[in-house]
Order: structure tokens, then C-alpha cells, then sequence
């Protein structure tokens, strides 16, 4: 049980640190770097599918680290997506400061609409894994995938954008 726990936390300090490392220059909200961190989510993710070995916890975790270091270097806001904890907290400090700061509506919509996808998340986490087992983080998986060539398309699009209006 012990190797365990050590397991997913060094997993998800490594996926953290290596998002840190990925994303320590990175000046915008996304763009090559945020999808080359999404796709090695993926294939973390799709590693750990369909295999019933302790490792997977830590291909699992190292993802979740990943995705969470991603989410909180965005400017602003930093949004946890991996751990509900803190999304709780800060939606709760939210609150409890408000009497006296009145609330930030779009911070109390964007932490209370993450508490409600990860509530959705789990049990269709739940539903979905009890049919398909492990195979359950492909989905996970692909949608990173999408995701990440859709942030490229975009740094790709507003390149050539760039590259037009040179040219006018």
C-alpha cells in the first residue's frame, strides 16, 4: 500500500514538473506547447488502458499531473482539474469572503461549473468503467488528442494570419 501512495505522488509530481519544464516560457493561454503536453496526457492515458498492473495508478497520475500543471499556468485564474479539493476550497473562500468583497460572479461560475463537471465526470467515470473496464481512459485519451490538434490548428491559423497581414 505504501508503494502505492509513493507511486502516485512521485507520478503526479513527475507529470507536474514536466508540465512546469514544457510550459516555463509559454507567455499565452495555449498554443504547441499546452498540445504537446495534452498528447503526452494521451499517451500516458493510453499506456495505462487495459493494463492491470500497480504501474497504471502511476501512468494515471503523472497524466493528472500533467493536465492540473497545464490548467494552472493559465493566466488568471488557475483552474485544478484534477483534484475537487481545491476547487471546493477556493469556491468556498469565494463565498466566505464575499460578505465583505461582494462575489467575483465569473470566478464563482467558472469554480462552481468545475465542481459540477467533476461530479458529472465521475459518474460517467463510474458508468463508463463498470462496462469497459480499463479501457475507460480512452475516451480521456482521445478527447486530449482532440483537443491538442485543435490548439495547433489554431497557433496554426493565427500564424498564417500574421503572416498575411505582413503582406498587405
Amino acid at each position: 500500500q505504501g508503494r502505492m501512495i509513493t507511486a502516485i505522488v512521485v507520478g503526479f509530481l513527475a507529470g507536474t514538473a514536466a508540465a512546469g519544464a514544457a510550459l516555463a516560457a509559454v507567455r499565452t493561454a495555449t498554443g504547441p506547447r499546452h498540445a504537446a503536453v495534452l498528447a503526452a496526457e494521451a499517451a500516458l492515458l493510453l499506456a495505462a488502458a487495459g493494463i492491470e498492473q500497480p504501474i497504471v495508478r502511476a501512468l494515471c497520475a503523472a497524466a493528472c499531473g500533467l493536465q492540473n500543471g497545464m490548467t494552472s499556468n493559465f493566466p488568471g485564474m488557475p483552474i485544478r482539474t484534477t483534484h475537487f479539493t481545491g476547487t471546493i476550497t477556493d469556491l468556498g473562500l469565494l463565498l466566505g469572503r464575499s460578505h465583505r468583497d461582494g462575489i467575483d460572479t465569473w470566478k464563482a461560475t467558472v469554480l462552481a461549473t468545475t465542481v459540477v463537471l467533476f461530479v458529472g465526470g465521475a459518474a460517467a467515470g463510474v458508468l463508463i468503467g463498470a462496462r469497459i473496464g480499463d479501457h475507460a481512459l480512452i475516451p480521456p485519451a482521445v478527447t486530449c488528442v482532440a483537443i491538442a490538434a485543435a490548439i495547433v490548428w489554431h497557433d496554426r491559423w493565427i500564424q498564417l494570419r500574421k503572416s498575411l497581414a505582413l503582406y498587405r
